[in-house]
Order: structure tokens, then sequence, then C-alpha cells
């Protein structure tokens, strides 16, 4: 910007403000004269919104906690800041199975919401997360009943200890070299339910006695 200093005077006031916390430095310039500089302070307003941060973010389905959500209060403009007395958050989660504790590693109860509070001059703090649903699910902190932040927390399937469930084809019957009526499908599942992406399943008939042949549809050239 420009400012002009009236004929007979020697000075001129200008005013300056910032939505950025930090020391900005002003400079003023003019053909002939020496320049001059003036470092301002800015520093953040009252917390308005939280920042949430989950790591690691995927995690796979868990027991126990084992999502750290990292809380920063920030002002309107984005800026780290602090509570100016006391202020307390209420964290929920999207999914039924999802759960809190002030701990890793540690239990909690599915579906139920969190407490976080932060003492005056205190802007971080750090709440546990784990979930036994694979999707992605939405964390939300609220200040009363004002939302002050979001945060999306991917929950992938656990692929140690997954086991092969029949989804359908048992137990049938039918006539020899004839192909049963139903087709053969399993399904690869973790602890809690859920299904695990991307496994090889290997059909096996019987080495001696009743056997068959296998096909990737009804009618197919038999695989073995």
């Amino acid at each position: 910007t420009s400012v002009s200093i009236p004929a007979g005077s020697s000075t001129v006031s200008f005013y300056y403000g910032d939505t950025a916390a930090g020391s900005p430095t002003l400079t003023a310039t003019s053909s002939g004269l020496q320049s001059g500089t003036q470092t301002e302070t800015i520093i953040p307003a009252a917390a308005a919104k939280v920042s949430i941060s989950p790591t690691p973010n995927p995690a796979a389905v868990s027991a126990t906690t084992n999502v750290a959500l990292g809380l920063q209060l920030v002002d309107p403009f984005g800026n780290n800041t602090t509570s100016s007395g006391t202020t307390t958050l209420t964290l929920s989660t999207s999914s039924a199975k999802g759960f809190f504790a002030t701990t890793n590693n540690h239990t909690g109860t599915l579906g139920a919401n969190a407490t976080v509070t932060f003492a005056n001059g205190v802007g971080t703090a750090t709440e546990y997360y784990g979930d036994e649903t694979a999707a992605t699910p939405t964390i939300t902190a609220k200040n009363g009943v004002a939302t002050w932040g979001t945060a999306t927390v991917t929950i992938t399937a656990k692929t140690s200890g997954a086991a092969m469930t029949i989804v359908q084809g048992n137990n049938q019957s039918g006539s020899v070299n004839a192909a049963f009526g139903t087709a053969l499908e399993v399904q690869d599942v973790d602890q809690f339910g859920n299904p695990v992406p991307g496994v090889n399943v290997t059909f096996s008939a019987p080495a001696s006695g009743a056997s068959g042949t296998f096909a990737p549809c009804s009618g197919g050239n038999p695989q073995t």
C-alpha cells in the first residue's frame, strides 16, 4: 500500500493487520530517502477449532487402541493457539465399533465418546483410537454443540489370523458327471468378521473315493 505525508508535516499514520501469527517485517521506501523497517508481532487469536491428526493412518482393525489422535487447538485463521481458561472437547466416531482410550494398546467401550480437556495455556493433547470394523470412520470433535474439527481414519482388515468361511455351495448333492446347481463360494475374514481382500483361494477335490473337477463358471472346461 502507499501513503502520502502532507505538505508541512513529517509524519503520517497507517494501520496494519495480519491473519498469520508471526513476526512480519514492514518496510517503508521512498525515492531519494533511506528505507526504514519495523517488525511487528502477531499473536494467535482465541481457539475456535481443533486440528485432528491420526497416526498411523491407515491402521488395521484392533481390539485395542492403535491410532494416536494428535489434537491441536487453532484460531479462526488456522494458527496454532492455546486454551484461554479450560477448553473441553467431546470426541465421537461414526463407527459403532470404534472406541477411545487415554493410552495406546488399551481397550474401550464400543461406540462411546471421549472427553479431552485443555488446561489454560495448553494447546495440544493426544487421545487414542481403535476400531473393529474395516471402513473409513469420521472422528468428530465438538465444543458443546459446535463442531470444532473432523478427521477420517482408514481402518483395514487384519490379514493375520484370518479364517475362511463358507458363503454358499456346501452340502450339495447331484448326479454323476453333472455340475452342482450352486457355485462354491468362500470368503476370507479376519477375527472381527471383516472381509480380507486380495487372497488367493485353492479348491481341492478328494484324492481318492468320490471326487470331481472344477470350472471357473457353470458349464466351463474342467480345471485341476
